[in-house]
């Protein structure tokens, strides 16, 4: 009985070790963003993931998402631009005249803000989302006080697990489907009321009030 129960266990640990995932791991998707003037652009994702330790399925155990890969056309003689944002993620890809903005969440990792051009926390304020700019092919982390009051609430898809983003993998995200996502995961009190500092603000003590801003989330 014992030498019996000695090969079942031999057998389960073999079993595992061959049901091992990957670390690291990618998903992408191309994701249809309407703009705050109506306009509707396809934009491709990638998001990066660690796979802290392992679960029974390949998108159990505890995953953790890292890094995001934004590709999108910029139009005019810019063109295609391809950004990766070290520990963050947009949640806002927008245009105010002529100019291109994001806003983003998430926090340095592994001391990723010391790679150069990737430290987008560098104008952090409180618990809001880091913006910044487009200038020539690359984003520039920006102050908040500057993202134009026109952009407002967040056009891209959030809060999801690496297990919810995965049955996007490879395909195009629509509208609709976005529509379907936000009765999911609707937006939080912090984005429907903009994280937006009031002008002359030094602090993140002097946000705007909801009031000030309401239907906007940043």
């Amino acid at each position: 009985m014992k030498r019996r129960a000695l090969l079942l266990a031999a057998a389960s640990t073999s079993l595992l070790s061959g049901c091992l995932y990957d670390r690291w791991f990618d998903l992408e998707w191309d994701e249809e963003v309407q703009l705050h003037d109506g306009r509707v652009i396809v934009v491709h994702l990638k998001r990066s993931y660690e796979r802290l330790n392992q679960g029974f399925t390949r998108y159990g155990g505890t995953i953790i998402s890292r890094d995001t890969t934004l590709t999108f056309d910029a139009g005019g003689t810019t063109g295609k631009v391809t950004q990766l944002f070290k520990g963050f993620g947009p949640s806002l890809l927008d245009q105010h005249e002529g100019a291109w903005y994001v806003t983003l969440r998430g926090g340095s990792y592994y001391r990723s803000q010391e790679i150069p051009g990737q430290d987008w926390g560098r104008y952090a304020w409180g618990d809001c989302d880091e913006v910044a700019k487009l200038v020539g092919t690359q984003f520039v982390p920006i102050r908040i006080h500057d993202l134009p009051r026109a952009l407002r609430e967040p056009n891209m898809l959030l809060y999801g697990t690496a297990a919810e983003y995965a049955q996007f993998h490879e395909l195009r995200i629509s509208l609709k489907n976005k529509e379907a996502w936000l009765v999911k995961h609707p937006l939080s009190y912090g984005h429907i009321n903009t994280c937006r500092p009031r002008e002359g603000a030094t602090s993140p003590t002097a946000l705007s009030a909801p009031a000030q801003e309401t239907g906007s989330s940043k």
